[in-house]
């Protein structure tokens, strides 16, 4: 009660400061779309480089269909976690707002960034276009800000993750540059000097044809005769003005083999052929003039490769940006927004939250949620920080999604003052103050989940005060009400029992399962079991009924793998809506 108590001052003092600084003009929030997005992740690259933190915030196509979707106070890491990737597995990021953040001299700095998003399938690969939900909850508050479906249908940046460029890889077929030579092949086997020595002769007779310069003197009748023979006989062709050949081949080890032998000579570049299905199909040699064009080839081939890759990954190139940086991420919502990103921007979400959080700890080192640490605000709060403005671009607004992510930025320097803790040492050290906050996806806990079960089967519309005493009134129960701590509705059809003694919630289970009553009972094993199965689209008490019937009646929650606490009051909870 303490702590919810200390977040309504600081909410109350966040908005009389606010109140009293009407006056104060709000950074503009460049809004960025597939036209100017080049420009601005110019822009943005300097900024973050400059940047002492990162706020970030996503508005999504929907998030939960059900109360009992929602990450709850019961939630343990692993069930907020699938409740997280059910949500980002069926939902679409339409906006995402970053805004690198600067202190200086007790001021902010700040440059928020509004991109809009929309996946378009422009290379014809079946990524990562597909179909995604939709919730009218979601989608009406966009369009009260004045959020234009329109252009976010036709503007609005595409992307692919790093799991889905790595597919494109092969399933494009274009050429890309050879960015590796390979390992010298210590002890070549009989048939491996035979290709080798093939291949010497083969290179060495279609280079010599090319600069032979009796070719030069003939006529242009004859040299347009000669080329179409070269072409036939030697499989050779032009690429970039240039003469190239193409060798086939069936095996990394051939193209091993076929670079060693390319080493022999300064004027071949070698280039591989991605095959569809993975692999290599051929390696394409170039053959250049000189050093100077040797050199001015490979220039163009990395210039073509970046413009090829930008064109790939898209927004992508904000995510690597950020991730690269090793800059401070602050967020409001951290677990579900990290599972989006993760999802879009990066592969598939792992099965497991201990999996997902390992993963996601390479990509993202520093992330800090404001909702956990509003638990250390324990002292009286003073004015909110003066913000220096800066304006993003001349054809900024400012709408909501990007003013959030500079109210997170400023929640969080708020509570750096509070905590004595720099922002401008954070990203110099991996402590900075806040060691135990960072990449913390989930609540302290203080209820052990064995002391939890859930109750349903009772009349809709039955409160959790009249449950409660029909729970101690019934003759399966010989607990008065002080053995229940507490009790609370999760959504229509079910409750959520927690027991103050150790050992009461499975004495009352064993009851209950004896008596053969209206009402069903479950640990929280069974609920653990439902999430995990992800049957999302019914009410809870019907999920927790198909849990049991698969899983059996669980006493005592002893087959959980994780025997944990939770946090019970969820007053700590910020609404950005209410700052």
């Amino acid at each position: 009660m303490l702590l919810g108590k200390l977040q309504k001052r600081f909410l109350c003092t966040y908005a009389a400061a606010a109140a009293n600084q009407s006056r104060r003009q709000w950074p503009t929030v460049l809004q960025v779309t597939k036209t100017n997005f080049t420009e601005a992740l110019q822009q943005l690259e300097d900024h973050v480089h400059s940047s002492d933190f990162i706020s970030v915030s996503l508005r999504n196509t929907g998030s939960y269909s059900s109360s009992w979707h929602r990450l709850l106070p019961i939630d343990t890491s692993d069930t907020a976690y699938f409740k997280a990737k059910y949500a980002a597995d069926r939902f679409q990021v339409l906006q995402f707002a970053v805004c690198p953040i600067s202190v200086r001299s007790s001021k902010l700095i700040s440059h928020p960034y509004n991109f809009h998003l929309f996946p378009r399938d422009v290379l014809n690969l079946g990524m990562p276009s597909y179909t995604f939900s939709c919730q009218p909850s979601y989608l009406t508050p966009m369009a009260q800000e004045g959020f234009d479906f329109n252009a976010c249908i036709y503007d609005g940046i595409t992307y692919l993750s790093r799991e889905q460029e790595s597919l494109s890889r092969e399933k494009i077929g274009n050429l890309v540059p050879s960015d590796y030579m390979a390992n010298s092949i210590s002890t070549p086997s009989v048939a491996d000097s035979i290709f080798s020595e093939r291949i010497r002769s083969r290179v060495k007779n279609w280079r010599k044809a090319f600069n032979d310069d009796s070719c030069t003197k003939k006529t242009e009748v004859a040299e347009a005769l000669i080329k179409s023979l070269q072409k036939l006989m030697l499989g050779s062709g032009e690429y970039s003005s240039r003469p190239c050949l193409s060798i086939d081949v069936c095996s990394d080890r051939q193209v091993q083999l076929i670079l060693e032998v390319l080493g022999e000579f300064n004027d071949f570049v070698p280039m591989i052929v991605p095959a569809k299905g993975g692999g290599a199909q051929a390696v394409r040699i170039v053959l250049t003039s000189s050093e100077e064009d040797k050199i001015l080839f490979e220039k163009e081939l990395q210039s073509q490769e970046k413009e090829q890759n930008k064109h790939v990954r898209g927004f992508r190139e904000v995510i690597d940006l950020i991730s690269t940086s090793e800059k401070p991420i602050i967020a409001h919502n951290s677990l579900n927004d990290f599972s989006f990103i993760y999802s879009k921007f990066i592969a598939s979400l792992p099965p497991t939250f201990d999996k997902f959080k390992s993963s996601l700890l390479l990509n993202f080192p520093y992330v800090v949620d404001v909702g956990h640490l509003m638990k250390e605000v324990r002292r009286h709060l003073y004015t909110t920080p003066d913000m220096e403005i800066s304006r993003g671009g001349s054809d900024g607004k400012t709408l909501g999604l990007g003013s959030n992510a500079v109210r997170i930025g400023e929640i969080f320097a708020k509570i750096c003052s509070v905590m004595k803790v720099n922002p401008e040492s954070l990203g110099k050290s991996k402590d900075g103050g806040l060691k135990s906050y960072v990449n913390n996806f989930d609540n302290r806990r203080t209820v052990s989940v064995k002391d939890l079960v859930f109750i349903w089967g009772f009349k809709k519309g039955t409160s959790a005060q009249l449950l409660k005493k029909i729970l101690c009134n019934s003759s399966f129960s010989s607990h008065d009400e002080e053995a229940f701590s507490d009790i609370r509705l999760l959504d229509k059809s079910c409750a959520v029992v927690a027991f103050s003694k150790p050992g009461s919630s499975e004495c009352f289970l064993k009851a209950m399962h004896s008596s053969g009553g209206l009402l069903s009972a479950a640990s929280y094993g069974t609920y653990s079991k439902a999430c995990q199965m992800g049957m999302w689209e019914v009410d809870l008490a019907d999920a927790l009924d198909r849990a049991v019937m698969l899983d059996g009646h669980d006493l005592s929650g002893t087959h959980l793998d994780d025997p944990s606490e939770i946090i019970w009051d969820d007053d700590l909870m910020i609404d950005l809506d209410d700052l």
